[in-house]
């Protein structure tokens, strides 16, 4: 399963987002009020807040920092479009994912990090939700189906995926390489309500529990309870 939806128009989403956290780094001091480039985030930010720490995960300070956004009601609002396109229950992660990847001074400027979720611990009925937060002219989001294809998505803010790993279009996902650009993305995960199961476990760090209500896991409410209360 892949969909692109588009985002170009109301209520445009990837916009929504990235000003979320333009006006938190504005807040938090971390840049100045000025500042609108987000491609440009790593000329702008100390070095030490750029380094991904566990490469190439795009975990660093600065993603950690962003961790802390209250998200109001963009986050819910997202979650009730996606049901109403889907128009099925599901489950979703009570916070969704920032990566940060900005330049990294020691590290290769060529390789490829193939994953796909359930490598890491999730459900294998779970859906990607990917979204990018920056316009990147160097680097994009690549998708491997079950024919060894590569199909490169563009870092954009028009549109976002919905994919599930392990799928005849999508068996694992990457991403390319940031030179001389930061590339910001979101991303959340959903699980079918009708096909869940429990008892998985992340093999991360935060050994988050996909269970409605599990430590680092699934929001208490399913979308449908998100619709009731819009």
């Amino acid at each position: 399963m892949l969909q692109e939806i588009s985002s170009e128009y109301y209520p445009m989403w990837n916009l929504k987002f990235r000003n979320k956290i333009l006006n938190f780094l504005k807040k938090e001091n971390i840049v100045s009020n000025n500042f609108f480039e987000l491609e440009q985030l790593h000329k702008y930010i100390s070095h030490d807040m750029t380094i991904d720490k566990d490469f190439p995960s795009g975990v660093n300070e600065v993603r950690n920092a962003l961790y802390d956004i209250d998200w109001g009601d963009i986050y819910y609002n997202f979650i009730f479009f996606v049901y109403s396109i889907l128009e099925y229950d599901f489950y979703f992660m009570e916070k969704p994912n920032i990566r940060v990847h900005c330049p990294q001074r020691s590290q290769p400027k060529d390789f490829r990090y193939w994953h796909n979720d359930t490598e890491q611990g999730h459900p294998p009925e779970e859906l990607n939700i990917w979204m990018s937060l920056t316009e990147n002219k160097e680097c994009s989001f690549e998708l491997l189906n079950n024919e060894n294809n590569i199909e490169e998505v563009n870092s954009n803010l028009n549109s976002f995926l919905i994919f599930k790993d392990g799928s005849d279009d999508v068996v694992k996902h990457s991403y390319c390489p940031v030179v001389n650009e930061t590339r910001v993305s979101i991303e959340t995960r959903i699980n079918p309500k009708e096909k869940y199961v429990g008892g998985y476990i992340g093999t991360g760090r935060m050994k988050a529990e996909f269970k409605p209500g599990g430590h680092f896991g699934y929001d208490i409410k399913s979308a449908s309870e998100i619709f009731n209360e819009i």
